[in-house]
């Protein structure tokens, strides 16, 4: 594989020619180099525990010796090989020089030796992009004019160069000794080749004499991106600091997604909506096209053929559009757009899908059409994206207004890229890096609209329980009184059952339904309502006040804060209101003690307390009403000690509460 020809000192004292008009006069850009020197150190600094580590490990340490002196040795004029010199110091004035290309079709009979001869049939005016796909040669000359490859400093020794889509290629170097040395260019070694940021790099060795002529042969190029873009000669330390930069960018990026990625698949879980779904494998195949685009195919398989990194990098980018727009489309909402807009925006993923698998398959002479295709299509895609985005804003759409960066960073990285797609001199590393820019936009302003989502969804999951827990406080409460009903006074009877035996006392008023015959039933409320305030005071906090219906109130407390004595002081405060109309009410109360279990149990337990009390009621109703009968009087059979009526005496409504002994009047002990 490795071959070496010697030429007479004629061939030796040619140098290239300058290409016709100036053409190559193109000066290397020097405008705004201070700030991408200033920008590259400090990203250098920041990312250097990361990215250096990173790629110390990938790329390892500098050797000494070029890689390319084992399959390009050099060759003194009679074929006796060099030996390495050592390594000279590395100029201070210069660090890179770029190329421009000069294209020749390969016809048949055509040699290197000739090719490196002479310029002549070399293009170098017409650009890259208007070539067709094809077998070329490719002639590297400086930018400069006033640069030669054979006066440039020994330090610049690195070529660097993005391989594009070929079947096969070669690289010849002449040297100004008469030797040119050789390396193929197949698609393995080129992925053997490959550094971070997808850059071949291959080590001159100019030590022992300088080159003066470069030539590329390219079989059957599909040029799609560019037959060769960025070729330029660095030195180490250019070509080091180049690529810890790239591989910072890259870890940049994929810091970014993963953490996003990782977020939002931590909501997935809770909110399970479609368009978290389609946002993570979105910012998957972001990951995989940023890996692939980074030569990291390469990397990792350097033994694959270089072609199935650029059909991965097609199949990514396919995925990336088609699922933002599914994304784009899906968090509009489904009553968004109309019946027009989502067959259009279907027809476009699924036109753009196909074609994506067309690429993954298509054989190699019908790729630059399949690219061709692909790039309509990704248009299409733009156009239609853009079309939609303009429709809902101008709709109001808020959804839209949020997500309006997207489609704008998408729209305005098309544009850049089909202005600097294949140009001659190849595309600044920022356009280089436009999709990923952009993607890293879309990624964001995705999850920003997420998080907005999540924290909408939040606000209505907060107001819904607030709206729930007012809905079940009124279903507790009785509309009329304010107290607690039925259901509410159950649910504060099984929290304050675990704590001991309870006391419930059944208020009912008597006669309530005289009141409301001859007064109304507006009246009749009225005493209601005051009732319930009246009972409300004087139980405050020692238990809870509820309405059962009707003319029925229930008090239940711990026994120990609701005494008998309570009950005669209920009946006092009654007594002494002053109700509407000067109208005059007393109440009947029955009282009884008891335990309540948890469970089940609890219910029987309540339900017995409530029958107890209710029977004591009804003594108390049937014996003149105005008074209260403690159950547990009843049970003891003393029946008349049980009944406390009103003929005792009343209290004022703010007095304290008399002993059970005293309102018991006998001396009988209180109810337990």
């Amino acid at each position: 594989m490795i071959r070496e020809r010697t030429y007479p000192q004629s061939l030796r004292r040619h140098g290239h020619r300058r290409c016709r008009d100036g053409a190559a006069a193109a000066r290397s850009p020097q405008r705004g180099a201070w700030l991408r020197t200033l920008l590259g150190r400090w990203l250098l600094l920041v990312m250097l525990a990361t990215a250096g580590a990173a790629h110390a490990a990938q790329s390892g340490p500098t050797p000494a010796t070029p890689p390319w002196d084992d399959r390009l040795t050099i060759h003194d004029a009679a074929g006796n090989p060099l030996p390495p010199l050592a390594p000279q110091p590395l100029p201070t004035a210069a660090e890179a020089v770029r190329f421009i290309l000069c294209t020749a079709l390969i016809r048949p009979g055509d040699s290197p030796e000739a090719r490196l001869a002479s310029l002549k049939g070399f293009d170098c005016q017409t650009s890259v992009a208007e070539l067709h796909a094809g077998s070329y040669w490719l002639r590297l000359l400086p930018q400069d004019p006033h640069h030669k490859l054979d006066t440039l400093p020994a330090g610049l020794s690195v070529l660097s160069f993005v391989p594009g889509w070929q079947q096969n290629g070669a690289i010849y170097v002449h040297h100004t000794d008469g030797t040119i040395n050789w390396m193929a260019l197949d698609n393995r070694t080129l992925s053997h080749e490959t550094h971070v940021g997808a850059k071949v790099q291959l080590r001159l060795n100019t030590r022992s004499a300088r080159p003066d002529a470069i030539l590329v042969r390219l079989d059957q190029a599909v040029n799609n991106n560019g037959l060769l873009r960025n070729p330029s000669l660095r030195s180490e330390v250019a070509s080091n600091r180049d690529e810890i930069l790239e591989t910072a960018c890259y870890a940049l990026f994929a810091g970014l997604s993963l953490a996003l990625l990782m977020f939002n698949l931590a909501l997935l879980g809770s909110m399970r909506e479609k368009f978290q779904v389609t946002y993570c494998l979105m910012v998957v195949a972001m990951l995989i096209y940023a890996w692939s685009l980074s030569g990291g195919w390469s990397l990792w398989f350097p033994d694959r053929d270089i072609t199935e990194r650029f059909r991965l990098i097609y199949i990514a980018r396919g995925l990336v559009a088609a699922l933002g727009l599914s994304f784009f489309v899906d968090f509009l909402g489904p009553y968004a757009l109309n019946r027009w807009l989502h067959a259009l925006a279907k027809a476009v993923r699924v036109t753009l899908l196909i074609v994506t698998a067309v690429m993954v398959v298509i054989p190699l002479p019908f790729a630059q059409v399949g690219e061709l295709v692909f790039r309509h299509i990704v248009a299409l895609h733009q156009m239609s994206w853009t079309l939609i985005g303009i429709i809902m804003l101008v709709r109001g759409n808020r959804a839209a207004q949020i997500l309006a960066p997207s489609w704008m960073a998408l729209l305005g990285a098309g544009l850049i890229n089909a202005a600097y797609f294949r140009s001659a001199d190849g595309p600044s590393p920022w356009v280089t890096h436009i999709w990923l820019i952009a993607f890293a936009i879309v990624a964001a302003t995705y999850a920003f609209a997420i998080a907005l989502r999540v924290k909408a969804l939040a606000e209505e999951r907060d107001h819904a329980r607030n709206e729930e827990r007012i809905a079940r406080r009124l279903a507790d409460m009785d509309p009329l009184t304010g107290l607690l009903n039925r259901r509410g006074l159950l649910a504060q009877v099984g929290d304050d059952g675990q704590q001991g035996a309870l006391r419930l006392l059944i208020v009912d008023v008597d006669h309530f339904k005289t009141i409301n015959d001859n007064h109304g039933h507006d009246i009749g409320d009225d005493v209601l309502r005051n009732l319930a305030r009246v009972l409300t005071r004087r139980v405050g906090r020692r238990g809870h006040v509820a309405r059962l219906g009707g003319e029925e109130f229930a008090v239940v407390g711990k026994a120990g804060d609701l005494s008998p004595a309570l009950a005669l002081a209920l009946l006092a405060d009654v007594r002494q209101h002053r109700f509407t109309r000067g109208i005059k009410v007393t109440v009947s109360i029955g009282m009884a003690e008891g335990a309540i279990r948890s469970g089940l149990q609890g219910e029987a337990d309540w339900a017995a307390l409530y029958r107890r009390a209710d029977i004591a009621l009804y003594e108390a109703k049937t014996n003149g009403r105005n008074r209260v009968v403690d159950a547990a009087m009843m049970d003891a059979g003393m029946m008349d000690a049980g009944m406390m009526d009103a003929k005792m005496g009343g209290l004022p409504l703010g007095a304290a509460e008399p002993s059970a002994p005293f309102m018991l009047g006998h001396g009988q002990r209180a109810a337990s």
